[in-house]
């Protein structure tokens, strides 16, 4: 009743859907009106900006990279983490600010080697339409953000059938990947994650604030859904922070605190992730640093345990608390772990 009231596009919306799984549009040209006006990486190729209207009648902003290859060995449809946009997540940084990041990057190296990669900004994050007007990362269900990425998914196959599927992930795009593929594992030919927010999130609940407001989380959640009471986990890579906060909106949104329904939906998400890794039967590649300081590594280790795949790997050698793995390969490890990466995905097509 109190969204009805307080939140009534998010409320007519659900009401009006017809289909989680698949949108009320097909992919077009971003409308003109929408920002951005160009790429934010601009050496790299300039493919046109594309969208599609959701289930909940939000337009999606659609990224997509080409394989320099002849044909496409496979899709990779990668799921962006919290408060950021799709651009970023695989490429090498810092230099966003100065139009770079594409060249030395993950995205340069998967796209060279044979990939056609497609991402897409969440609502309510980087250039995507939000579920309440003037609202940035506003959570109502986690769901919503995993209908998304199997929507897209829907479109992507129609547009290039018979290609594979991979979904990859980081963060909190990491457990979008994983619940997406555990809804419809027939879906997906692999599933890649990067230090994914699964788990039990003991590091998070142990910080002294948010001791505090666990215990009243679900009131909170309930009652205003919208205010911001979960403290986050900080960077530790001071000059992508000062980048993101040079570039700013909309491309990244930078608040202290993670809004309660947020909060409560991303714990209770993270938590469904491992209870259904059973669900998982596709191939499965886990990266993580072991004191990782912004998502438990314990998750992965759950990860690894429960999903039901065959073939399933856990790459944890990384050094110190990377949890930003693509820009510490692309800065520290000279595409070290990419190259493994993309190893591994060879072998399995």
């Amino acid at each position: 009743m109190l969204e009805s009231i307080c939140f009534p596009k998010y409320s007519r919306a659900v009401r009006r859907r017809v289909s989680r799984e698949l949108p009320l549009s097909g992919l077009r040209p971003k409308p003109k009106e929408t920002p951005p006006l160009e790429r934010t990486l601009r050496d790299g190729p300039q493919v046109p900006l594309e969208c599609f209207t959701n289930a909940l009648g939000l337009n999606i902003i659609v990224y997509s990279w080409p394989a320099t290859t002849k044909r496409p060995k496979a899709i990779i449809l990668m799921a962006h983490g919290l408060d950021g946009f799709a651009e970023s997540d695989l490429a090498k940084r810092p230099g966003l600010a100065d139009g770079k990041g594409f060249r030395g990057s993950w995205l340069e190296a998967l796209t060279r080697a044979g990939y056609l990669i497609y991402s897409f900004d969440m609502q309510g994050m980087g250039f995507s339409e939000s579920v309440v007007d003037g609202m940035r990362s506003m959570c109502f269900d986690y769901e919503d953000y995993v209908d998304d990425a199997l929507q897209l998914r829907h479109l992507l196959s129609e547009r290039h059938p018979g290609l594979p599927m991979i979904m990859l992930g980081g963060s909190m795009g990491g457990c979008v990947s994983l619940l997406a593929a555990e809804r419809m594992p027939s879906a997906f030919a692999a599933v890649v994650v990067m230090a994914p927010a699964v788990g039990h999130f003991e590091k998070l609940k142990a910080k002294p604030s948010n001791m505090l407001t666990l215990p009243l989380l679900g009131c909170l959640s309930a009652c205003v859904p919208h205010v911001p009471v979960g403290a986050k986990h900080i960077n530790p890579d001071s000059a992508a922070v000062a980048e993101e906060f040079l570039l700013g909106l909309p491309r990244y949104n930078q608040p202290a605190r993670m809004r309660a329904r947020y909060c409560a939906e991303g714990l209770r998400a993270g938590e469904l992730a491992i209870a259904q890794a059973h669900k998982l039967t596709m191939p499965l590649y886990i990266i993580h640093a072991r004191d990782d300081e912004m998502t438990d590594y314990a998750g992965s280790e759950a990860l690894m345990a429960a999903a039901a795949s065959k073939n399933k790997v856990l790459i944890n050698d990384l050094e110190g608390a990377d949890h930003q793995i693509v820009e510490a390969d692309a800065n520290r490890y000279g595409l070290k772990y990419v190259q493994q990466l993309i190893k591994w995905l060879d072998q399995i097509h």
